[in-house]
């Protein structure tokens, strides 16, 4: 006996199958570019901090922070001079700034604001509105993925609690000026 298939019910099966995979393999995806980004964003931090650290003395009112020993050895590494005569023991205190953003005065002027802080600042002054998070983001064109929002975020709340900006209630940031 002879059997009979219904062709379209087993393509549309295969169909739904296949979108339902093609589903989850996107959302798998999205997943693997956002800390691709995530781990762009901290390679390029911890590139700035280790310059920071070797070019210029610490300064007063230090941060000491404590890493693994793999972690330190891995900077101290990094950061070592080319020719050494005897490599230094492995660091585990690193020092960090308190502060970039200052507190702001009459005194100070914008140019007063670290170089990466000035273009968010003028952002949020040019638009003429308040802003969220993603709209400075995308008015710098950074882009506007989640990692990448996130490393603004935390500038424009520094730079509201130092008077810089103001934070309005419902999270969107606004010029003082």
């Amino acid at each position: 006996m002879a059997e009979t298939f219904d062709l379209p019910e087993i393509i549309a099966a295969r169909r739904a199958e296949l979108e339902q995979l093609t589903e989850k393999l996107k959302g798998e995806l999205d997943a693997i570019q956002t800390e691709l980004a995530e781990l762009t964003v901290a390679d390029e931090v911890a590139r700035r901090l280790i310059a920071r650290a070797s070019a210029t003395p610490p300064p007063s009112g230090t941060i000491r922070v404590k890493v693994s020993s793999e972690t330190a050895e891995a900077l101290h590494e990094a950061t070592a001079p080319a020719k050494a005569a005897e490599p230094e023991p492995a660091k585990t205190d690193l020092p960090f700034a308190k502060a970039q953003v200052p507190q702001r005065t009459p005194a100070l002027d914008y140019a007063d604001l670290p170089e990466s802080y000035r273009p968010i600042v003028f952002a949020v002054r040019e638009a003429g509105m308040p802003m969220r998070a993603v709209d400075v983001s995308e008015e710098l064109n950074l882009g506007v993925e989640k990692s990448v929002v996130e490393t603004v975020r935390p500038k424009l709340v520094r730079l509201a609690k130092r008077g810089w900006l103001a934070k309005l209630p419902n999270g969107k940031f606004e010029a003082l000026d």
